[in-house]
């Protein structure tokens, strides 16, 4: 993701145009795991190429928790 993960516009799945934005509020409301983000957005369940970048925002997310 580069210098632009923390610009929340930024499109995580191109196949179903999901905004890195829609994937955090997703979380905030309770999709804490890819399958669920998959379930929610359908990030992820197209070509499979934005996975890794989706787990990336769920891991950074669960370690903002901790803090």
């Amino acid at each position: 993701m580069g210098d632009e993960s923390t610009d929340e516009t930024v499109i995580i799945c191109f196949c179903y145009n999901v905004r890195k934005k829609q994937i955090l509020e997703a979380i905030a409301q309770g999709a804490t795991t890819l399958e669920k983000i998959q379930d929610t957005l359908c990030a992820s369940t197209g070509c499979g190429g934005c996975e890794m970048d989706v787990r990336e925002i769920l891991a950074q997310d669960k370690s903002l928790e901790k803090k």
